[in-house]
């Protein structure tokens, strides 16, 4: 049960920060103000209500009595309860009680419950009472032995006004305090969300904006300062990354070049032209790993581009150079990338179908889902495919499906490796997956 609860709650709860915070707020607010109206309405109210309604009817009884005995002239008892008691009555002779009236609010049952008990209370006469028009007075009839007896009692006599007013201010105030609270916490949560926003953005490879600092409260600062230092080490591992293996790509290819000149003027043989390819291969080694080292550069400023265009731009550029390709892309995909960097990643895996299969199928959508919201971008071939036991191996470095070191037969293992790095600098996710034209289906998942 408390497993159900629990996903119960989690399903019904707000996701949001500021929302969940508010409502943290908000709960005790209005608890304390229902458990403060309930109690009040059940004790105070009510016994004010009962004192009052206990000292009209006393006076009613009083007068009924008087009017029924006849030990006064009905014209003084009609003066004497208008002037001494503020109650205005009419005495209708030979007439009976009309049907019991009903009521229309909280307030008017109360006070018909207050005058009830009370009549109850002091008289065994049948009564009527009428609180349709409870704002400015209450009539109650009783009847006599000869004829009914109207009472027409102001409202001041059986309602404080001091209720409504104690009621109103507890709403005015829990509005005031609920209105102050939003605000604050807007304020509280506004550099948590900004925080969220560049960490997302640089998630994404968006370098975070300028003029983004660390504002709010300490803890809040603290993590900002914290993100910005992480943001700021990794760019240095990657650029000196990228510096140390340029230079090492620069140191190697000087006495590549030298051996090359020599073996050029050397007289040719088969074992000659065997490390001729061999110098080949490691220059192809060399360009490899300055690819992979600056594969997802994060230099590149990046741009919002629709996703469709950019992608049929790509296919139109290589379209010469690849198998027949089936392209089918949504419009209105809009994105922030870095153009180049996201080329080299598509052009491995493009690169990879063409060399597999006799047709590739390029195609993007977009997948709603909720509060995740990304593009799928899909490159699928006819080729053998990848066995299933390969799908994690083929992202890491130098790993080839081809157990072959010949550069002929294919690259360094370095293309899937590239691609899964660039992808991952967008913040997105490659999946490998069989295609349903019986090989390889390459899923790109980018977050909007």
């Amino acid at each position: 049960m408390s497993l159900i609860a629990n996903k119960i709650l989690k399903h019904i709860m707000p996701r949001g920060l500021f929302v969940r915070s508010l409502l943290i707020l908000i709960t005790p607010i209005v608890l304390i103000l229902t458990i403060t109206s309930v109690v009040f309405v059940d004790n105070h109210w009510n016994r004010i209500s009962d004192r009052f309604a206990e000292t009209v009817v006393g006076e009613i009884m009083w007068l009924s009595d008087m009017v029924e005995s006849s030990r006064w002239e009905y014209t003084d008892i009609e003066g004497y309860g208008r002037s001494h008691l503020e109650l205005d009555l009419k005495y209708f002779d030979g007439a009976s009680l009309p049907p019991a009236f009903k009521d229309h609010g909280a307030w008017e049952r109360i006070t018909r419950k207050s005058l009830m008990r009370a009549l109850d209370k002091k008289t065994k006469r049948p009564y009527r009472i009428d609180i349709s028009n409870y704002r400015e007075a209450v009539f109650i009839l009783i009847q006599l032995d000869k004829g009914v007896l109207q009472f027409e009692v102001p409202a001041r006599r059986l309602f404080s006004s001091s209720a409504y007013i104690f009621l109103l201010w507890m709403g005015i105030s829990a509005i005031l305090l609920i209105t102050i609270a939003a605000i604050f916490m807007r304020n509280q949560i506004r550099p948590i969300r900004a925080l969220a926003k560049a960490t997302e953005d640089y998630g994404k490879g968006i370098d975070p904006d300028e003029h983004f600092k660390p504002y709010g409260a300490r803890e809040v600062r603290q993590a900002a300062r914290a993100f910005l230092d992480m943001k700021e080490r990794i760019s240095k591992q990657v650029a000196q990354r990228t510096l140390m293996l340029a230079g090492v790509s620069h140191d190697l290819r000087t006495p590549l070049t030298r051996l090359k000149l020599g073996l050029s003027m050397m007289q040719q043989s088969d074992d000659i032209q065997d490390m001729k390819q061999d110098i080949v291969d490691m220059e192809k080694m060399i360009d490899g790993y300055l690819d992979f080292a600056r594969g997802a550069d994060i230099n590149e400023p990046s741009r919002e581009y629709e996703l469709g265009s950019y992608l049929q731009g790509l296919v139109d550029k290589y379209q010469s150079t690849l198998k027949p390709i089936h392209a089918e892309f949504e419009s209105d995909l809009h994105i922030r990338i870095r153009a180049n960097a996201l080329e080299r990643a598509l052009m491995n895996i493009l690169n990879n179908a063409n060399k597999y299969g006799s047709e590739i199928w390029f195609s993007a959508k977009k997948v709603d889902m909720p509060y995740s919201a990304y593009i799928e971008i899909q490159i699928q071939d006819n080729g053998p495919g990848i066995k299933t036991d390969d799908w994690d191996n083929v992202f890491k470095p130098f790993y080839r499906v081809d157990s072959s070191r010949n550069a002929a037969t294919g690259g360094v293992g370095l293309g899937l490796s590239i691609a899964q790095d660039i992808v991952l600098s967008h913040g997105g996710h490659i999946i490998l997956k069989n295609s349903e034209h019986g090989g390889l289906n390459v899923s790109i998942e980018l977050p909007l």
